[in-house]
C-alpha cells in the first residue's frame, strides 16, 4: 500500500472518521464537564519522559526491550491477523474501572469471530489471575508474557487493535499508533479518553463520569455499556485500518 506513513507505519488518513460522522456513541473532547480538566495521555519513559507527537516521531526500542515480545510473537506468527490485544483489568486503586468480565468476554468472542483475528490477553501484577481466567474462558486466546512498561509498549505497537478499559495500557497503545477501543463505566471518557490526535474510540456507559475517591471502594464491575457497542467500535476501527 503506497502513500506517506505516520509513526504507526500506517498510511496517513486512515485514522478514525470524524466523530460527527460516526454512528457510535462517542464523547466529544470539547464536552469536558465543568470543573474538570482534560488529562494528557499517560506520560511514559518513551522519549525522555515526554509524551511524543504521534505524527512527528515513533519511539525507539532497544534490542533487549524487543526481544521478549519478539519471542512471544514468533510463537503466534502463524496465527491470523488482526492481532487483538485485550486488557481485562486495571490497577488495584482503579478497580472501579473494571467492566463486567462476562460482557468483556462476550465482546471479545464476537470481535474475534467477525474479524477472523487472534486474541492476545494482556496483564500486569494486579490482574494476572483475571487475565488467565479470561484466556481460559475464551479458549484459543494467548496470554502475553510478563513485561516491563517499555516491553508492553513495543508489544502493543505490533498489534492491530487494543480493547480495554480506562488504564495505562490503553494510553500506551494509542501513543504507538495502535487503534484503541476504550470502555468507560466509572470514569470520564471526556477527561481520560484517547487523545484527539490518536486513533481510538471511547465507548461510555451511563455512569461514565468522575467518581470521587470516597465512592469507589468495594464496587462490583460496571455493566454498561452493552457488548454490541464495543464490537461495533472494534470492527469500525479494523475496517479503517484496512482502508475499507
Amino acid at each position: 500500500m503506497g502513500g506517506r506513513r505516520g509513526w504507526s507505519g500506517r498510511p496517513r488518513g486512515l485514522g478514525p472518521r470524524p466523530r460527527a460522522q460516526s454512528r457510535l456513541a462517542m464523547v466529544s473532547r470539547s464536552a469536558v464537564p465543568a470543573g474538570e480538566t482534560r488529562q494528557p495521555p499517560l506520560a511514559t519513559p518513551l522519549a525522555g519522559g515526554s509524551v511524543p507527537d504521534v505524527v512527528a516521531a515513533r519511539p525507539e526500542f532497544e534490542v533487549q526491550e524487543r526481544a521478549r515480545a519478539d519471542r512471544f510473537l514468533e510463537t503466534i506468527s502463524d496465527r491470523p491477523r488482526p492481532w487483538l490485544l485485550a486488557y481485562p483489568g486495571s490497577s488495584v486503586s482503579g478497580s472501579h474501572k473494571r467492566w463486567d468480565p462476562a460482557r468483556l468476554e462476550a465482546a471479545l468472542r464476537e470481535v474475534r469471530q467477525r474479524s477472523g483475528g487472534t486474541l492476545l490477553i494482556g496483564w500486569g501484577p494486579a490482574e494476572e489471575g483475571e487475565a488467565k481466567a479470561l484466556a481460559d474462558a475464551l479458549g484459543d486466546a494467548h496470554l502475553i508474557p510478563p513485561t516491563t512498561i517499555r516491553e508492553l509498549t513495543y508489544l502493543l505497537s505490533r498489534c492491530d487493535l487494543f480493547i480495554g478499559m480506562d488504564t495505562g495500557p490503553m494510553h500506551l497503545a494509542g501513543l504507538v499508533g495502535t487503534p484503541v477501543v476504550a470502555v468507560f463505566g466509572r470514569s470520564s471518557a471526556a477527561v481520560h479518553g484517547p487523545a484527539d490526535h490518536l486513533p481510538g474510540l471511547a465507548i461510555a456507559g451511563a455512569d461514565a463520569r468522575h467518581w470521587p475517591r470516597r465512592t469507589r471502594a468495594g464496587l462490583e464491575p460496571f455493566a454498561d455499556p452493552e457488548p454490541a457497542a464495543v464490537v461495533d467500535a472494534a470492527l469500525e476501527l479494523l475496517a479503517l485500518r484496512r482502508g475499507g
